[in-house]
């Protein structure tokens, strides 16, 4: 609170001044019918000034704070004036109403938070539906890989069984080919010697051959 003071400026006029002058004067703009935010330092200085001879040297950043103190304290005023000339009755039925007022609010927020729950509790079996579906999805991927290592296992096997059969039928068909080539040559050989025994002149040095050899024994007897 500023300090109540005389004390006369040189000029016989208040050097300062107090809350209750500005109380008086803030009581008397809104007497006028100015709100409290029309209100400002300026005007108040004016009023002190002409209400209450107060020196126009005052500092307004100072005033300001104060008006504002004031127009609270104003406020309070008025409002524990209103509550008090309100009838008894009046508080038990705000209560009541408030009460009301407060269960109608929860059960407003208990129904929201009840289709809340609900939504997540739905969102959360489909994302469990999911989840079972692709663990049953891996699971058949998983078996179906298994699966494809088998039979890729049984077809390499098979695969080895086939190149050692084709091995083997290659060195076969390696001999089959020798042995043909080798009776083939001896059928040549066969044909030639009967195309020569064709020949007359090579039979007749066969038959001259063979009664040389029968007829020897009997050169040697006598």
């Amino acid at each position: 609170m500023v300090e109540n003071t005389t004390r006369k400026s040189r000029g016989g006029r208040p050097a300062q001044y107090n809350l209750e002058q500005i109380h008086t004067v803030l009581v008397a703009l809104l007497a006028d019918g100015l709100l409290p935010e029309e209100i400002d330092a300026k005007l108040v200085k004016s009023k002190l000034c002409s209400y209450f001879d107060v020196s126009p040297g005052i500092n307004e950043q100072s005033l300001h704070a104060h008006v504002l103190q004031v127009l609270a304290d104003i406020s309070g005023e008025q409002e524990r004036s209103i509550l008090a000339a309100l009838p008894k009755s009046v508080d038990p039925a705000v209560d009541e109403m408030l009460a009301e007022l407060k269960r109608h609010l929860l059960l407003l927020v208990g129904q929201e938070n009840a289709v809340c729950q609900h939504e997540a509790t739905r969102e959360v079996e489909v994302l469990r539906l999911d989840k079972r579906n692709a663990n049953w999805r891996i699971s058949e991927l998983e078996t179906k890989v298994t699966d494809l290592v088998a039979r890729n296992s049984e077809l390499q096997a098979k695969f080895d069984a086939l190149q050692a059969d084709l091995a083997t039928a290659g060195q076969t068909q390696m001999k089959l080919e020798t042995e043909l080539s080798r009776r083939t040559q001896s059928v040549t050989m066969i044909d030639q010697f009967l195309n020569e025994l064709r020949e007359p002149g090579f039979r007749d040095a066969i038959l001259k051959t063979i009664r040389e050899i029968t007829s020897a024994p009997d050169a040697e007897v006598s």
